[in-house]
């Protein structure tokens, strides 16, 4: 199903300055269906990005600015929808949970009490943690979140879902697996790759060290993941459809493979090794996917984009050669495959 438009869609973008919200921002200002675009960031800037379309930038700091404060700038802009991508994959406890539940927390009650507005809000696949069975992860599985990370997550989800049920808001969360692309923070798989390659290239150096890299993941194009948030965004979502919706391409990809394909990207052919520990955030979980038919059936998306794609954006995104290219959608784009998973983790060397 082709993306739809938005009609007269006023839609705020919290946490514009990060990694997905930056996308998402960009999305938003280039579609012809949205009425205005506002793009909040906690950093002030005095030149900020241009987008190719309509929309305008604030500042505003979902964590230190008050609930009275932020109630204050929705009268403002006077959203249709807000897009809540603040948050943190990496810190203390304490920065975990003030960055990913007590700002969950003030955005509800100044919804609850506020103009209405359909709030579309960022999960992650963490929250699931280890899966007893092999296989996709539908929304309906049980949450067992490995990491302090996912606890958080999955507090601010369950938040959210409390809230739909009590009738106080109307939103939808987007359990988002391994988005890569352009701007990777360096906590992630892919942006410390990125890193550490670009580090070893610098020095000439004949070998990077990685941690195990046996597991796999569901990785997705970042850009997928903003045409997600728009097509959760669409007037009316919310009524009578999911409250929890999956977004992953719902193909198990090779830990090992993205970072030998980011290697060939850098032109780096020296060794790579193996050693020391994983991931704290999801060193628990070998394998991990999504199962995507709700999103498909809910929200009418599929993924367009390529993994070869978004990996050769996270390399070259500070490229001044190649930033023009960044964010196009390729013609005649292919959606996932929708055939059957395999039994095993069997990943073919040229998985794209």
């Amino acid at each position: 199903m082709p993306d739809a438009h938005y009609p007269r869609a006023r839609v705020l973008v919290l946490g514009a300055g990060g990694f997905i919200g930056g996308h998402v921002a960009r999305l938003v200002a280039g579609d012809p269906g949205i009425a205005e675009g506002i793009f909040a960031s906690r950093l002030r800037r005095a030149h900020p990005p241009r987008f190719a379309g309509r929309g305008r930038w604030t500042s505003f700091n979902l964590v230190e600015d008050t609930a009275l404060s932020l109630r204050r700038l929705l009268e403002q802009v006077r959203p249709d929808v807000i897009v809540n991508c603040v948050g943190a994959t990496a810190g203390s406890p304490a920065q975990l949970e003030q960055l990913n539940v007590v700002t969950v927390v003030k955005l509800l009650s100044a919804l609850a009490y506020g103009r209405p507005a359909h709030l579309v809000h960022l999960g992650s696949a963490a929250e699931y943690g280890p899966t007893k069975e092999w296989g996709p992860v539908p929304e309906s599985a049980e949450v067992r979140p490995a990491s302090y990370y996912g606890a958080t997550k999955l507090a601010a989800t369950e938040l959210v879902c409390e809230a739909v049920e009590s009738g106080q808001v109307s939103a939808t969360v987007l359990r988002v697996f391994n988005a890569i692309g352009a701007g990777n923070p360096t906590s992630t798989l892919v942006g410390q790759a990125v890193r550490t390659l670009s580090e070893a290239r610098r020095a000439a150096s004949h070998a990077v060290t990685f941690g195990p890299l046996d597991g796999g993941r569901d990785f997705i194009d970042v850009r997928d993941v903003a045409r997600a948030v728009l097509a959760a965004s669409r007037p009316g979502y919310g009524a009578g459809l999911p409250t929890v919706v999956n977004v992953g391409r719902g193909i198990p990809v090779s830990s090992r493979w993205v970072v030998h394909r980011l290697a060939r990207i850098a032109h780096f052919d020296g060794e790579i090794v193996e050693e020391g520990q994983g991931s704290p955030r999801s060193g628990t979980v070998s394998w991990q996917w999504a199962d995507t038919t709700v999103a498909r059936a809910a929200l009418g998306w599929s993924p367009r984009y390529l993994l070869s794609e978004a990996l050769d954006q996270a390399w070259w995104a500070n490229s001044p050669a190649r930033y023009g290219r960044l964010h196009l959608v390729p013609t005649g784009a292919i959606g996932a495959s929708t055939a059957p998973m395999p039994s095993r983790p069997e990943v073919p060397a040229n998985v794209p």
